[in-house]
């Protein structure tokens, strides 16, 4: 962040050698203090959770310092702190500078982003049905840019930050990306790629990624569910799978006492050997690697429909 006086000397010196001012609005994110990402004649309009008389170059310390504030903005001398929806994107407004604080922890940078389609597809994650408050989604590959986020079956419908240099947007593990190979990082469905990107052509940008704590569908409990398409009311024979776990990874699944293969899908299937085990009433326990659990009866495991498609 640089001072008003500053940004007036700049502005001038720009209009002094190419006699216009063009919109950036499109431009890079500069990083400031704390790590805060900012930019020039741009604002996030509204949202507004209280304001300031600050120097610029501390407009995005006071940010990080207020709670509840993860964008803001610098105009006239005057800092407005705001709370506005990940992935807001930011307006011309000549003359203000504009900022929001990134993502913070387990995050990799200089993960290569792509578009996979205008729509997720019915394999991958095969993710249930339900009422969705994250609507974006990606597919997620195996890069090593990703470090502890490279792809495995537990990642299958956490929500990720992507931020390609347009600001945040919280996406869905929907499905996977030429795995085994390091040629994927997130593959993006047409809208999370317009809204990461800023509307440019299908191609490849560089991402940071980050695990969230959102849960995609609406509520703050874990949810087991039947994996779409299959069978309810077996009791010899059942495939689960928990979601919502506020960011936690499962790891492993035991039903009636038999442990659950793992598919790449991420579901676990149990197999009875011919006895019936999976009755209603019948517990499973889902692991996660930080060492929790979550334990449902089986009639409350709900049941997945056909698979969610993201578009």
């Amino acid at each position: 962040m640089i001072s008003t006086v500053s940004l007036k000397a700049c502005f001038a010196l720009l209009f002094a050698v190419m006699s216009i001012i063009t919109d950036p609005v499109g431009a890079q994110w500069n990083t400031g203090d704390g790590g805060v990402q900012w930019q020039f004649d741009c604002d996030f309009f509204g949202f507004d959770i209280g304001k300031q008389e600050i120097a610029g170059d501390q407009c995005g310390r006071l940010c990080i310092n207020t709670p509840g504030c993860n964008h803001f903005s610098h105009f006239q001398g005057v800092c407005y702190m705001k709370n506005a929806p990940i992935g807001t994107p930011r307006q011309y407004k000549a003359g203000c500078v504009c900022g929001y604080i990134p993502a913070s922890g387990g995050g990799s940078g200089g993960v290569k982003g792509t578009f996979w389609a205008e729509q997720s597809d019915a394999g991958g994650c095969q993710m249930p049905q339900g009422d969705y408050v994250v609507t974006d989604a990606i597919a997620l590959g195996q890069s090593q840019a990703l470090g502890n986020l490279k792809w495995r079956q537990g990642l299958c419908g956490q929500v990720l930050r992507i931020d390609c240099g347009n600001g945040p947007v919280d996406a869905v593990v929907a499905s996977t990306c030429n795995l085994n190979s390091d040629s994927c990082g997130v593959d993006m469905i047409g809208k999370t790629w317009r809204q990461a990107t800023a509307n440019k052509p299908p191609g490849i940008v560089d991402c940071s990624v980050s695990l969230t704590n959102r849960n995609p569908i609406r509520g703050n409990d874990a949810l087991c569910y039947f994996r779409p398409n299959s069978e309810t009311n077996n009791a010899y024979y059942a495939i689960l799978g928990v979601v919502n776990t506020g960011g936690r990874i499962s790891s492993s699944a035991v039903a009636a006492g038999v442990a659950g293969r793992r598919n790449n899908d991420g579901w676990f299937e149990f197999n009875g050997a011919g006895s019936p085990r999976f009755t209603p009433d019948a517990q499973v326990v889902f692991s996660y690697e930080d060492g929790s659990s979550s334990t449902f009866a089986i009639r409350n495991c709900l049941n997945g429909g056909q698979v969610k498609i993201f578009q």
